[in-house]
């Protein structure tokens, strides 16, 4: 089983200026790496949801997943749990090499740049999945 991941990197995000509406364009992995879009939300006394989605480099959906705790996290240790729920996720059901992309720029940015801003719950989770 393969419990690395090829790249992390945050969702190409355009504004459109005439409205409010945000458009999101999903961009194809490299061919034979499968693209695992990743997400949490933090519901106020109700908990969290992590949800993943995992393409291949046509687009095809191979398989989509979701979970719902009754605990409230920090935004950012929700982010940061959700990728590591997600590799699990991906490791169990695709056994193959999967890039991860989230909307979290800070999870991308310490992932990326091996920043440790702080001995925080976030940063061990972080920590524990690129070792």
């Amino acid at each position: 089983m393969i419990d690395k991941f090829n790249s992390l990197r945050v969702e190409d995000r355009e504004l459109n200026r005439g409205n409010s509406n945000r458009i999101i364009k999903w961009s194809k992995p490299i061919q034979g790496l499968i693209k695992a879009n990743v997400d949490a939300a933090v519901r106020k006394n109700s908990g969290t949801g992590f949800c993943a989605i995992y393409r291949d480099h046509d687009g095809e959906v191979l398989a989509a997943a979701s979970l719902f705790v009754e605990t409230l996290y920090d935004p950012h240790v929700a982010e940061t749990l959700a990728l590591h729920w997600a590799m699990e996720t991906a490791r169990f059901l695709l056994q193959k090499l999967v890039q991860y992309e989230t909307d979290c720029k800070r999870l991308v940015d310490a992932w990326t740049d091996g920043r440790v801003l702080q001995k925080d719950y976030f940063t061990r989770v972080l920590l524990d999945r690129k070792n």
